[in-house]
């Protein structure tokens, strides 16, 4: 249970802060929400329902300091990771993106962004898809790195991106 002033991730948004939890009645019944307002992206504020189980498993501490230097260094990608079917990596990445754990999202970052340059060498193009994979699971993990190892966000960015 979080309480007003906590910071945390909140999967996809990235790290926010508890501003408020408060009764609403955003739906015509009155709930007990979470009032989220992420921290470094201009987001809107965001209100999760207290009695929600699924949104409020995407709610999780932050990363130890440690944690989050071990996952930026780590130094390259589990290549027997990637999936060649464009449809099955999706649902695959997807899924470890849903699930959370973030040195696995960060080897997800790690993998796409090395098949972009791979693709990119020889001519080919990137997928949108894979775009957009790569994009979500950069929200998810760069923030939160950024944050608590206190660096710019674009200096994470391109460390999880690098060979």
């Amino acid at each position: 249970m979080f309480k007003i002033g906590d910071v945390l991730s909140y999967r996809a948004t990235g790290v926010c802060r508890v501003e408020d939890i408060r009764e609403e009645a955003l739906t015509g019944e009155k709930k007990t929400y979470y009032i989220l307002k992420p921290l470094l992206r201009n987001s809107s504020t965001i209100y999760v329902p207290m009695d929600n189980e699924f949104l409020c498993g995407r709610m999780t501490t932050l990363l130890s300091k440690t944690a989050a230097a071990e996952i930026l260094e780590r130094s390259r990608a589990d290549a027997a990771a990637w999936v060649e079917d464009a449809k099955a990596r999706q649902a695959a990445f997807s899924a470890v993106i849903s699930g959370g754990d973030r040195a696995a999202i960060a080897n997800v970052v790690r993998l796409l962004s090395h098949h972009k340059r791979e693709v990119a060498a020889v001519g080919r193009k990137f997928y949108a898809s894979d775009e957009r994979l790569l994009n979500t699971a950069m929200n998810a993990i760069a923030g939160e790195l950024a944050y608590v190892l206190e660096r710019d966000e674009k200096e994470v960015v391109t460390a999880l991106c690098e060979e």
